[in-house]
């Protein structure tokens, strides 16, 4: 090849696929080297200053192996990694340590708080794990902080890759190390004898200058290493006995060579039109060549291409085969080169045997199968044409067994995705008797959903399957930004010590009264967000914003609440009393409020499909219209969208019809009290939406008897229907874009698009509000719905 550099990759993956041994005579700088990206990754830690990412790729990488009891042979590296995702720390050596020095604080002060939970325990042994590596990295690099000279930077350079465990990788005592080991392990000697020269070479340097050594900084000594090893290159493979040597044109020079194909002789690589300068003209080098300075002029360049491609055409002694790619990577046409065509030209037509090598057609034919690889792929093609006796005899290769079975197993799962009607084993459905099994156990009779569970399974079943049976959750980034849910929490919080505060004052107006709400609001925020939790400046400054956010929205919250309270006073006898904040029923995680009364699951359905639900619900409001009693049921939104009434009465957004069935069966209210509304308290908004109020009515009326009758038949059936498919081991990938929010990551797991493009011809969907009265047969196939 007149390069090899340029073809490489492809002269290692064609012979190597042929099974020909080979020497290719091509270097590498060392740089190039994932050992040496390695350790120069072990440095860039300090130089970026424990970024998140820079720290994580190399705790993550398998040249990280250290014999510290602090690294738990990795398990401390994960929690490193969560406690940072969820501080919110993407850089920042001290910000990190500070910040984990605290949580083991705050964990341990919890686990003495509350002895009896063992929650508390594992919290403080994951923090206190991750604070341990954190220190002793911190510990070991100390050394990377100053001035050293560049003798001593190697060797605290090979010291630090020693204690990081970097040698461990190929020597883990296996009596036949892979071949990338090995090759770990010779770039690993070849660049310390590379460092250990580079040491001698700057003394005599010195020495020669009579000069001190001046001490460098880390940049300064990283830049210095990087020079040296991108000029610095290394031949991995030693020996050339019983090989097919590949190597540079240059090379065949004064070489006999019996059998000689040269390769790449296209137009672009033969001769080539590289100029070592482009900024000057020809007669520009002519008159520098005649000053003294040595610049290949391109008259030159061509001549010496033609003597090269001469000496490379007479090296052999018994057969010359000459070859060029006629179609390059990207499908376009490559012509030959000039001095390939004049050497044809030379012939007599017909004279010498030309012949065209290779199509289009990936399928080689029997008498090209030259590797595995080869025959695997024809194997399959011939299988596909009702031959397979070729793949029969792939089945009883050893070393080809494994391969083959992946292969039926492929083509088994393709024919269930893009050929079988309806959800199969491969699209979410349990079928094995364990699997199915596992599901109960997970979800036994006595188990109670939460309705943000349910919402979920309906909006996306498979989802619901990663999330809640093998407990996968896409990861929190470290880096800064809105927290929704957290902003969430904290208004529910206030909102909730809000009105805790207004009815010790006295029932009434006050609660109502925005002059009133607006300052408690702000006072409750200030307690609720301290500024000491942020860890850094850029935290400070944000979590000022997220504050004056919140700020704003409490003096809508007071404006809405004072409106809230005029609409009701006109409609009831006296504005609305509140009964219920934060009313828990059933075993809610988290922390239990003593000064709240612990109700009892809601349990739908019966025998066989009893169903039991938990839940919170944010307020209860009672009163009364001529001495009929009423109540509201209100879920706070710190979001901008609302389910519609239509997904309400379907069952698709479940969640206010289950609290309001729970209030009345779990007596929360007085026995006697009607539903007067269900509605969304919308706080950056309009405040409180009644999603089941008519628009068309200009006056305000409890809800129907009808809605309420929809509403209880509904979900009567619904729930149970949803815990029984879920029981059954049925998550389908089909995702309801109007009410999911499916997170990228889970498209890419579960491969919604293509499960889609067959939803209709296949039928691979289902409406899952759709059921029966009995529960649905754990031994036999879902069907879809027509």
């Amino acid at each position: 090849f007149r390069s090899t550099r340029e073809y490489g990759d492809l002269i290692h993956e064609t012979l190597s696929a042929a099974g020909i041994p080979y020497f290719l005579g091509q270097e590498q700088e060392f740089s190039r080297f994932s050992v040496v990206r390695a350790i120069f990754a072990f440095l860039q830690i300090e130089l970026d200053n424990w970024s998140f990412d820079s720290l994580m790729s190399i705790l993550d990488s398998n040249y990280f192996s250290p014999d510290w009891p602090e690294y738990q042979s990795g398990a401390a590296v994960r929690c490193l990694s969560r406690i940072l995702r969820q501080l919110k720390i993407d850089s920042g050596k001290n910000d990190i340590l500070n910040a984990l020095e605290k949580e083991c604080s705050k964990a341990s002060e919890l686990c003495i708080r509350y002895p009896d939970q063992p929650k508390r325990k594992l919290v403080l042994r994951e923090v206190e794990s991750a604070f341990q590596l954190a220190k002793r990295l911190s510990s070991e690099t100390q050394r990377l902080r100053g001035k050293e000279l560049f003798v001593t930077w190697i060797e605290i350079l090979i010291s630090l890759a020693n204690e990081f465990g970097l040698p461990k990788v190929w020597s883990q005592g296996e009596d036949s190390a892979s071949t990338l080991d090995q090759r770990d392990q010779l770039v690993w000697d070849r660049f310390q004898k590379l460092l250990f020269h580079a040491v001698s070479e700057v003394d005599q340097i010195e020495q020669f200058h009579q000069r001190e050594a001046v001490p460098q900084d880390l940049l300064t000594f990283r830049s210095l290493l990087l020079d040296l090893l991108e000029q610095q290159t290394l031949t991995l493979q030693t020996e050339e006995a019983g090989r097919i040597q590949v190597l540079d044109a240059s090379q065949l020079r004064n070489l006999s060579v019996p059998w000689l194909l040269v390769g790449g002789l296209s137009e672009a690589s033969f001769p080539r039109s590289h100029r070592e300068d482009c900024l000057y003209s020809e007669k520009d080098r002519g008159d520098l060549n005649e000053h003294g300075l040595s610049l290949k002029r391109h008259a030159n360049q061509q001549q010496e291409e033609m003597l090269l491609f001469y000496e490379v055409m007479t090296r052999f002694s018994k057969r010359l085969i000459l070859s060029y790619p006629a179609i390059s990577s990207t499908g376009q046409p490559l012509f030959p080169s000039p001095y390939l065509s004049a050497l044809i030209d030379l012939f007599e037509p017909g004279t010498l045997s030309v012949r065209q090598v290779g199509e289009l057609n990936p399928l080689p034919r029997r008498e090209q199968a030259m590797s595995s690889r080869d025959l695997r792929i024809l194997a399959i093609d011939e299988l596909k044409r009702n031959q397979p006796g070729l793949f029969l005899k792939i089945l009883e290769e050893p070393e080809l067994q494994s391969t083959a079975r992946n292969i039926l197993g492929a083509a088994e799962m393709a024919v269930a995705r893009f050929e079988q009607e309806g959800f199969t084993e491969f699209e979410g459905v349990m079928v094995s008797a364990a699997s199915r099994q596992a599901i109960r156990e997970r979800f036994p009779q006595d188990y109670e959903f939460s309705t943000t569970q349910l919402e979920l399974y309906l909006a996306c079943p498979f989802q619901f399957f990663a999330q809640n049976v093998l407990g996968i959750e896409v990861p929190e980034p470290p880096e800064l930004r809105t927290n929704f849910l957290q902003r969430g929490i904290h208004v529910h919080s206030i909102l909730t010590r809000l009105y805790e505060r207004l009815s010790v004052e006295g029932p009434g107006a006050q609660l109502y009264a925005a002059d009133q709400i607006e300052p408690l609001f702000l006072e409750l925020l200030e307690k609720r967000v301290s500024d000491s939790d942020a860890e850094s400046k850029l935290q400070q400054v944000l979590q000022l914003i997220e504050k004056q956010i919140l700020k704003d929205w409490g003096s809508l919250f007071a404006e809405q609440s004072e409106t809230y309270g005029q609409l009701f006073e006109e409609l009831w006898d006296r504005v609305p009393e509140i009964v219920g904040r934060e009313v828990p029923f059933g075993k809610v995680p988290g922390e239990p409020d003593p000064s709240q009364r612990q109700y009892q699951h809601l349990t739908l359905g019966s025998g066989s499909r009893e169903t039991r639900i938990r839940g919170q619900i944010d307020r209860i409001d009672v009163g009364s219209v001529n001495g009929q009693k009423y109540f509201n049921i209100i879920d706070y939104k710190t979001g901008r969208s609302v389910p519609s009434s239509t997904e309400i009465r379907s069952g698709k957004k479940l969640q206010l019809a289950l609290y309001l069935i729970a209030a009345r069966r779990l007596q929360m209210i007085d026995t006697d009290a009607e539903p007067f509304h269900l509605g969304y308290w919308k706080i950056q908004e309009s405040g409180f939406v009644m999603p089941l109020q008519s628009a068309r009515k200009k006056i305000v009326e409890p809800i129907s008897a009808e809605d309420l009758e929809i509403l209880e038949v509904t979900l009567e059936g619904l729930v149970p229907h949803l815990a029984a498919l879920i029981r059954s081991g049925f998550f389908p990938v089909q995702v309801d874009e109007k009410i999911a929010h499916l997170d990228q990551a889970f498209q890419s797991v579960c491969r919604a698009s293509q499960v889609e493009s067959y939803r209709d011809s296949l039928g691979k969907q289902i409406d899952l509000l759709q059921f029966t009265d009995s529960e649905p047969d754990s031994n036999t196939e879902h069907s879809p719905a027509p």
